[in-house]
């Protein structure tokens, strides 16, 4: 642990670039494809996977590339302390889409075209779980070890300030459901000419999940004692979706002309 003057003034920081980090992906994707027959079709998907990696944050993060924030880890150099369910991790994804097209009169008369049949209802629903949010993280007020490196960690490294004695990312979002649903009513005038009316609702239950939170600060040290401070541990702070923005459930009426 260095806590004097730089051993030589020459240099400032020193960095060491290593492809020293691991990451693991397993998964198991079923599908089920029902082809179009009496009005109906559908397809169903669910996917089972586990992420793991030694804490480099997500894929494409330039810092976890660079080391330019070595924050993702508790020891320098030592990846394998913060081996865990990675960031990307989600364990259950199940999607149901499905459309429905009902032909309630063999009648070709303008009452049956215009009236009874060309209805069609369609939906794609999603459920999954939750992937990490983050890892619950240790506030330093003062410096409870004389001579500490950095009083930002509780080990005086001034890397992560995860609390060591729990899992790496062992705080979750939590698990998402939507159900997306269409309604239309087609109005065939010619062969060549269509005129289709739209009912759509996004977000049909109006489910709510939080994508944000304020601070991941479970706990906090005050001359060399650790409190749990779960008061304003994750308090979301934000609600929105990719890629209307928000989570709200929406209606939307469209109409489109076919010639």
């Amino acid at each position: 642990m260095l806590t004097g003057k730089r051993p030589d003034s020459r240099f400032g920081t020193i960095a060491y670039v290593e492809n020293g980090v691991n990451s693991y992906y397993n998964g198991l994707a079923v599908q089920l494809n029902k082809r179009f027959a009496h009005g109906i079709e559908g397809l169903l998907s669910y996917t089972w996977s586990h992420e793991i990696d030694d804490g480099q944050s997500y894929g494409e993060s330039t810092n976890n590339l660079w080391l330019s924030s070595p924050s993702y880890w508790l020891n320098n150099g030592d990846y394998a302390a913060d081996k865990g369910s990675g960031l990307e991790d989600q364990r259950h994804r199940f999607v149901l889409s499905w459309v429905w097209t009902p032909t309630f009169s063999k009648s070709t008369g303008a009452f049956s075209r215009y009236v009874v049949n060309n209805w069609q209802v369609s939906s794609i629903t999603t459920m999954a779980s939750g992937h990490p949010y983050g890892s619950m993280n240790v506030y330093l007020t003062d410096t409870p070890v004389s001579g500490m490196f950095s009083n930002y960690s509780l080990n005086g490294s001034g890397l992560s300030s995860r609390a060591p004695w729990l899992p790496v990312d062992n705080y979750y979002y939590p698990a998402m459901y939507r159900s997306d649903a269409r309604l239309t009513k087609s109005l065939p005038f010619t062969e060549r000419y269509k005129l289709d009316l739209n009912l759509e609702v996004f977000n049909l239950a109006n489910t709510w999940s939080a994508t944000s939170f304020t601070s991941n600060r479970a706990f906090t040290e005050a001359k060399g004692v650790i409190t749990p401070t779960p008061q304003n541990l994750y308090v979301p702070s934000a609600a929105y979706a990719s890629p209307d923005g928000t989570e709200a459930r929406r209606f939307q009426i469209s109409a489109r002309f076919t010639f």
